[in-house]
């Protein structure tokens, strides 16, 4: 039975606002829809169940259960949910509050202390499909979610400037963790950075999402749409490991959390992926004494 389609809103109050949809937070379940628009508002789409699909730019994203899109303030976008209904959150933080916020981060106090109206630096945001566990500002995302929810359905309080503030806080420390990761390529376009990071990222969750399966380099660069070669030297310059170490990693903590709950050397060796028990147990060894 398909649920009931809705768009509901959380209405804040963001400082120095120049936009209306700045500080609100809206929450929907809908299906056949679409939109578009040729300067979009910096904005965050957590989809909790469904599929949206997203082009940004040329730039399609599909973003489904438990992700998130981080979109930068005017960009060409347009947006569109299919018959199945697609349940998520729009967020709208202010954007003068984030360049607050990035500017006090980065910047040294004393700095800031001798220069107090000093001018504010507007971040760019990598924009990439995120899931809730690769950083700070998805687990703060899971954290709050409950909260905005309750606020729709009763006179739960909710501070929607508070969660605004921290949101942003959030999003600048891992847009700077972003940024130190593409500083390892060696490109020197941004976009074509992010560009790379963004196919080296979806091999790495295919790495994660078939770790304990018999696959291949190829395979893997294939799905990233990246030569071999090009892969293995792009992922060791963003995640300073190897993508044959970084599945062996994968593995061998999985045996490990296994092994603990008493299954055997054997069942263990099956079920993550290792060709027999010799080399389980070596390798094994080998990380014990690293």
């Amino acid at each position: 039975m398909q649920k009931e389609s809705f768009i509901k809103c959380l209405s804040g109050n963001a400082i120095n606002s120049n936009s209306k949809l700045q500080g609100e937070v809206i929450v929907s379940n809908i299906n056949n829809f679409y939109t578009e628009s040729s300067k979009a508002h910096l904005s965050i789409k957590v989809v909790l169940s469904g599929t949206e699909h997203y082009n940004i730019n040329g730039q399609n994203f599909a973003v489904s259960q438990n992700e998130f899109l981080l979109v930068n303030q005017d960009v060409n976008i347009a947006m569109r949910i299919g018959k199945n209904n697609a349940k998520g959150i729009c967020l709208f933080p202010s954007e003068k509050e984030l360049s607050d916020i990035y500017t006090t981060t980065t910047s040294k106090t004393l700095s800031l202390l001798d220069d107090p109206c000093h001018k504010e630096e507007s971040p760019m945001f990598t924009e990439k499909r995120y899931r809730f566990k690769d950083n700070g500002t998805g687990v703060f995302l899971i954290n709050t979610i409950p909260h905005i929810y309750k606020a729709l359905d009763s006179e739960y309080s909710f501070d929607t400037n508070l969660f605004y503030t921290r949101l942003g806080e959030h999003l600048i420390l891992d847009q700077l963790k972003v940024n130190e990761i593409l500083n390892g390529l060696s490109s020197s376009k941004k976009s074509t950075k992010e560009e790379l990071y963004r196919r080296v990222d979806i091999a790495k969750n295919y790495i994660e999402a078939n770790y304990t399966n018999r696959i291949n380099l190829e395979e893997v660069a294939n799905a990233a749409y990246l030569s071999k070669y090009h892969f293995t030297r792009s992922f060791k310059a963003l995640y300073k490991i190897s993508p044959i170490q970084y599945l062996l990693q994968l593995r061998l903590n999985k045996a490990a959390e296994l092994l603990q709950q008493e299954y055997s050397y054997k069942e263990v060796a099956f079920m993550v992926g290792f060709s027999d028990v010799k080399n389980l147990r070596k390798a094994l060894k080998r990380r014990i004494a690293a």
